[in-house]
């Protein structure tokens, strides 16, 4: 998600295509993203103005989302 965000491959969409892989990622893995669409707005906003290392997220998706049953 990082690096969609930051090295910006495409011309429009790069924090919604971030998103999505990084869901796809997750559901694959087993797991689901268990928060709100504005906490994710907002994560996602942070991580496109620098304010979120890689290390905050992994602690951010590891407390937003859960092992799928």
């Amino acid at each position: 998600m990082e690096s969609l965000i930051k090295n910006h491959p495409f011309i429009d969409g790069n924090k919604r295509t971030a998103l999505a892989s990084a869901g796809i990622f997750l559901e694959r893995n087993g797991y689901s993203m268990k928060t709100t669409p504005e906490k994710l707005e907002t994560f996602t906003r942070k991580m496109s103005e620098d304010r979120v290392t890689v290390s905050d997220a992994a602690k951010w998706f590891k407390k937003h989302s859960e092992k799928n049953e």
